[in-house]
């Protein structure tokens, strides 16, 4: 979000956009221009042009408030248009539906995930468990042993 009557992006704004675009998603960035309406059409184009040659090939928004407002008041449809704010607008919505989008994606993957950990989990307490049932069987068949061996010593003892 940028007024363009500032001109073209300062030292301090055009670190923070590099460090905006080099973040996971940043390529998908769009730079919003404001207050067109407040330049020559000249003017703009020349400031433009120099945001352009300091951000590169993203794609820049422009709008005037002031226009559409205007536009909506004198029920001007064009007016409303050259505004820039019902491409906003419809932007605005294709994002949100994409980030819905990305968000249920993640959301499964952090479910395939933790899905994943809980199987290997449940993998590991059922072999730990199989191995404690399989020692106790193991001990219980050599208590057996020694009491069917008392047994028969006691047994013998008797005779």
């Amino acid at each position: 979000l940028h007024n363009i009557n500032n001109g073209e992006l300062s030292p301090r704004q055009l670190a923070m956009w590099q460090q905006l675009q080099s973040q996971e998603h940043g390529a998908k960035c769009q730079l919003l221009l404001t207050r067109i309406d407040e330049c020559q059409p000249n003017e703009l184009t020349q400031i433009t042009a120099r945001i352009q040659q300091q951000v590169g090939d993203i794609p820049m928004v422009l709008v005037s408030s002031q226009r559409y407002l205007a536009g909506l008041h004198q029920a001007q449809p064009k007016l409303t248009e050259r505004s820039g704010i019902p491409s906003l607008h419809h932007q605005l919505s294709v994002w949100q539906s994409q980030f819905a989008m990305l968000r249920a994606k993640q959301y499964q993957a952090l479910l395939t995930i933790l899905h994943s950990g809980l199987v290997q989990q449940a993998s590991l307490v059922q072999q730990a468990l199989t191995e404690q049932q399989q020692h106790l069987r193991e001990q219980q068949q050599t208590l057996i042993s020694r009491l069917q061996t008392l047994r028969s010593r006691l047994a013998a003892c008797e005779a």
